[in-house]
């Protein structure tokens, strides 16, 4: 998820962890990538590794979930990235990723938040599991 993130700063230093082969079947190279002007002409491919990071986030609440539910740490440990990362790719999915000035994040309030509900949740299972839903919803809107 850092690679569709911080596109920009890695292609401004030289790299672009984007696979050359798709790029091409979408007409782009990676110096196309430098120009945020681009950004339509990316978004289709860029929203299919947005779609795929989400599929991964989603398995990894899956596992997190079968954890034994005396496991309060390990399973916080994993349920956190795992709701900040969803709802940064819901930012990703309506910013300009190629814009170097635009510095897409999930701000250290909404973070804190979000801790601090998984924590007061975690006695509630159904409560606690819904939450990689809501953020996910959270993030679309």
């Amino acid at each position: 998820m850092n690679i569709l993130r911080d596109l920009p700063a890695d292609l401004r230093q030289g790299r672009c962890y984007l696979p050359e082969t798709a790029l091409t079947q979408h007409s782009l190279v990676p110096e196309d990538l430098l120009d945020p002007a681009n950004a339509a002409r990316f978004r289709p491919l860029y929203l299919e590794y947005v779609a795929r990071a989400e599929d991964h986030l989603t398995v990894g609440w899956h596992y997190t979930l079968a954890l034994p539910y005396r496991l309060l740490r390990l399973r916080l440990a994993c349920a956190w990235p795992l709701l900040i990362g969803v709802r940064t790719l819901g930012l990703l999915r309506v910013g300009n990723v190629l814009d170097p000035t635009q510095r897409i994040k999930v701000g250290r309030r909404q973070v804190r938040s979000m801790m601090l509900r998984s924590l007061l949740l975690y006695p509630l299972p159904g409560a606690w599991s819904g939450q990689f839903e809501r953020a996910r919803r959270q993030a679309a809107t």
